[in-house]
């Protein structure tokens, strides 16, 4: 993993996350993950060639199960390391009748926040804090139906790391020595996903809704930007969705089981950039001091379907053929 992110077929931006099957919401891509391992008990990876029932993110499909002893007391602990890192953490789980539940949360405070972009040990201007919090909630509602809950939520607060020994590409009065700039990025992401399954004999049936709000902000450092860059951009970024989720499954005879579902959902995304540039001639070189560039800001509201239907053929104890069809259809830009 780099950034936080798996990697999965030299990818780490199109991998689906999944609790008990239950598809987790993506968001704004940044440097942080959303997803911490006191939670894990088991992982399976799913790569290759996936069958139809898996769509949007195709890299990989990674599932996760609680741990065994999830719902059974809590920890409370702290742990560091080098680079001045520290991470306090707490965990609690119980049962109340038919429902078990499952909360964390995680600080996490270090020196090297993001990947040092010198060959020193120690990093210049990386400095990072950053906290987790994960909720589970599942009840047995009886006649073999369950309703699962999951909530969660991430924060991180980053420096961007310096190159110290840089030279200036403009004059600019106030910019900073290269190993002083001080550009920052702050990012946020909170998902909530309420999911309703039932088994009734060959039949598996799963419905979920799904909530998910993201955004990042990126601060530069004006002067020192212009003087090593030539721009100074302010970059926000969001984005809010929300869907529906179906899945289900029919076992046919030992040997075929059909599996068919769709997906849904609705997103409202923002963009907003403010620069600051210099002036340019015809041959490109800088003409005047620099300015406030007009603002490119945007919204925009994009929708995405998916059906698909498929048969889980098991030709043998060690060998499974998969084989349907899948339709996606994306509306925005």
């Amino acid at each position: 993993a780099a950034s936080g992110a798996l990697h999965l077929r030299n990818e780490h931006a199109n991998v689906q996350y999944r609790i008990g099957g239950v598809q987790l919401p993506d968001g704004v891509a940044g440097f942080g993950q959303i997803l911490d391992a006191g939670f894990v008990g088991e992982l399976s990876v799913l790569d290759g060639a996936l069958p139809a029932q898996y769509g949007l993110h195709t890299s990989g499909v990674v599932d996760v199960a609680p741990k065994a002893d999830a719902f059974q007391g809590g920890h409370v602990g702290v742990s560091g390391g080098s680079q001045g890192t520290i991470s306090p953490t707490f965990d609690y789980g119980g049962t109340v009748g038919r429902t078990q539940y499952y909360v964390m949360g995680r600080g996490f405070w270090t020196g090297e926040g993001i990947e040092n972009p010198t060959p020193s040990y120690r990093p210049v201007h990386d400095d990072s804090a950053q906290s987790r919090f994960f909720g589970y909630a599942t009840t047995d509602l009886g006649d073999g139906a369950r309703l699962t809950f999951i909530t969660g939520a991430a924060t991180g607060a980053y420096q961007i790391p310096n190159n110290p020994g840089q030279t200036p590409a403009f004059a600019v009065p106030g910019a900073k020595d290269s190993a002083a700039i001080n550009e920052t990025q702050f990012e946020r992401s909170l998902y909530n996903v309420l999911a309703w399954q039932k088994s009734e004999g060959a039949f598996d049936l799963q419905l979920s809704a799904f909530s998910r709000y993201s955004d990042l902000h990126f601060k530069p450092d004006q002067a020192s930007d212009l003087a090593y860059n030539g721009v100074a951009s302010e970059v926000r970024r969001s984005s809010f969705m929300n869907g529906l989720q179906g899945d289900a499954a029919y076992r046919l005879d030992a040997a075929h089981t059909l599996r068919f579902g769709f997906t849904g959902s609705g997103e409202y995304a923002k963009a907003d950039n403010a620069s600051v540039v210099f002036p340019v001639d015809g041959d490109g070189a800088v003409s005047g001091p620099a300015f406030a560039a007009p603002a490119q800001n945007s919204a925009k509201v994009g929708w995405f379907a998916g059906v698909y239907l498929q048969d889980e053929w098991k030709l043998t104890n060690q060998l499974t053929l998969n084989y349907g069809a899948r339709f996606d259809q994306m509306a925005g830009y």
